[in-house]
């Protein structure tokens, strides 16, 4: 059986995994659920969206390496740490050109598989928009080589 509680702002039981836990309150959860914190969170945002944007400029700026390794985690699935492995291992080199990627690792974009998620290497932005272009318009890339041929003998 699943332990339900209610909820003091919205009054709706819900499953114990609805509310965040808080040692303080004798139940050990906080007395709202997630999705009306949620709503209050927002509320007050919208209330004052520049107080809220510096808050959350200056958090950033606080914790940049943070929340740059949560993102890699979240669309990636691997850590800062491991794109300055990739980093090494490709002798700071974009995958696709050989030419060298920008000193600072976090500024080149990560190419992975759009269909298994598998990241593959560290590539310039305009290298890794090609890739990504070719993987959306399967042939494009032999189409465009084709067209540059094309002008190039029309021109000499």
């Amino acid at each position: 059986m699943t332990l339900t509680l209610i909820c003091r702002v919205c009054n709706i039981p819900k499953s114990v995994r609805a509310f965040d836990e808080a040692k303080r309150n004798r139940s050990g959860y906080e007395y709202r659920c997630k999705s009306c914190k949620a709503d209050e969170r927002r509320a007050r945002k919208a209330k004052d969206p520049e107080k809220y944007k510096k808050i959350d400029r200056k958090r950033y700026e606080e914790n940049k390496d943070q929340f740059k390794s949560n993102q890699l985690k979240y669309e990636y699935g691997i850590t800062l740490d491991q794109k300055c492995s990739m980093y090494k291992e490709q002798k700071g080199l974009c995958g696709l050109c050989g030419k060298p990627l920008p000193e600072d690792f976090r500024k080149a974009c990560t190419d992975h598989d759009h269909e298994t998620g598998k990241v593959r290497a560290l590539l310039h932005k305009h290298c890794n928009t090609i890739v990504g272009y070719e993987e959306t318009n399967s042939g494009i890339l032999l189409k465009a080589i084709d067209y540059k041929k094309h002008w190039e003998s029309e021109n000499a």
